[in-house]
């Protein structure tokens, strides 16, 4: 299956009510700053911006990957504001093909907005990048 994008369930810890215009603004910021290195850097927060920050959450294991979150800056829980899985095997058969790589970023990058977009409804979603490149 190609690299795509889809969605993958309800998002979780998010807050009680939509982030605000700034909120938003600052995530889609924080979301053209990452590089495709970052997006493996498990348990950091890979890009900052005004209200929000941008971790990678950790490894998930069903299937292998890792998890991307947007959150609020300085709100202890239900801080969510977008989130994206990124499958391992994206990483894998990207190798180091920076076209591909670079493709994969794109479609990171979209996955988090959707996902961010999602949120302002009242369903918020996460996203998920999955397949592999040929």
């Amino acid at each position: 299956m190609p690299v795509n994008v889809v969605a993958g369930g309800d998002m979780r810890n998010t807050p009680s009510k939509p982030p605000n215009t700034t909120m938003r603004r600052d995530a889609a910021t924080a979301i053209g700053e990452i590089e495709y290195a970052d997006v493996w850097r498990e348990g950091q927060t890979i890009a900052e911006e005004g209200t929000v920050h941008l971790d990678v959450q950790g490894a998930t294991t069903n299937p292998p990957g890792v998890n991307l979150q947007v959150q609020l800056s300085g709100v202890r829980s239900n801080s969510t504001i977008a989130t994206a899985l990124v499958e391992q095997q994206v990483r894998t058969s990207a190798g180091n093909n920076r076209v591909f790589q670079d493709m994969a970023l794109n479609l990171i990058r979209q996955a988090l907005t959707q996902s961010l977009a999602s949120v302002r409804g009242d369903n918020p979603q996460i996203f998920e990048v999955r397949g592999t490149f040929p």
